[in-house]
């Protein structure tokens, strides 16, 4: 009986799923982050995966005797060039395929037809979109240096921005500016610059501080809600580019949206705004698993 196997992974955490003749996850394990520019040792990476995968390979030849695995996909963060290495030494778990780690989320917005996604991650943003000739596109996803709009990060980097501006005086203080003081423990503006130019404040505690941004839009706060309208502006303009770029203003493909900052009614707005009402937008709650076991059951 075939089975499959399916990686989702982020720097963070790398999710592995078994998926069984039904169609169902029947098994998950998790492993540490494999990202390959953080880890640089592909043997490590190897050594890694191969421990989980023997465990699920072994969990389905307990629920069936004659269980194979009939296919392994990995969806991993980094370059598809060096998981296309890995794969080719997986032996015993091929035939195996690379793919993009937001392949699943992807698969999530368009049920494998042509289509796009908004992807908003804490660190990263990015528009994908699968072509009528089912290619796979990709713009953004360039990092918090470059501060991709949609991410939490570039939340962050806006609040910031405003308080800076509150604390040399070209305005009132805000909520926001206050709340970001106290999470940084800074209220002077030059201090706070020379703060953020040195090692003491991470990116992921300026991406932190869109919890607050989110708080407040949600609580009526004016600030909070243009920020949260021009980084879904910038981000609907990337994917305005793709969608001409893949079909004609005859095609309504749809439009996945994946992230807590596009689940907001102004960045519904701000998105509708750029794209138009007519575009069909897909709310993508579930975990990228789902959008994993989706891909595994439609390669048969």
């Amino acid at each position: 009986m075939n089975y499959k196997i399916g990686l989702y992974g982020d720097d963070n955490q790398t999710d592995l799923i078994l998926v069984n003749p039904a169609g169902d996850i029947c098994a998950r394990r998790t492993a540490i982050g494999v990202n390959p520019d953080t880890i640089l040792d592909q043997d490590t990476i190897r050594s890694v995966l191969i421990g989980k995968l023997e465990e699920l390979a072994a969990h389905a030849k307990s629920e069936r005797p004659d269980a194979i695995i009939a296919h392994t996909a990995l969806c991993l963060p980094g370059s598809l060039s060096f998981w296309e290495g890995i794969v080719a030494r997986l032996h015993l778990f091929s035939p195996a395929s690379a793919h993009p780690n937001y392949l699943p989320m992807l698969e999530q917005a368009t049920r494998g037809l042509p289509g796009i996604l908004l992807n908003c991650d804490p660190m990263r943003a990015l528009v994908a979109g699968r072509g009528k000739d089912d290619s796979i596109h990709c713009a953004g996803n360039l990092g918090c240096r470059m501060s991709d709009p949609g991410s939490d990060y570039d939340l962050g980097r806006q609040a910031l921005t405003c308080t800076l501006a509150e604390l040399q005086g070209w305005g009132e203080q805000s909520k926001l500016g206050k709340l970001v003081c106290d999470s940084l423990k800074v209220s002077d503006a030059t201090l706070l610059s020379i703060k953020l130019d040195g090692p003491t404040v991470s990116h992921q505690q300026i991406a932190d501080l869109a919890a607050h941004v989110l708080k407040l839009e949600s609580e009526g706060d004016d600030i909070g809600a243009a920020i949260i309208h021009d980084t879904a502006c910038e981000l609907a303009y990337l994917a305005e580019t793709v969608r001409e770029k893949l079909f004609t203003d005859k095609d309504t493909p749809p439009i996945g949206l994946r992230g807590t900052i596009l689940q907001t009614d102004i960045a519904r707005q701000a998105l509708t705004e750029i794209l138009g009402p007519d575009s069909k937008f897909v709310s993508i709650t579930d975990a990228p698993t789902e959008g994993l076991r989706l891909m595994l059951n439609r390669k048969g």
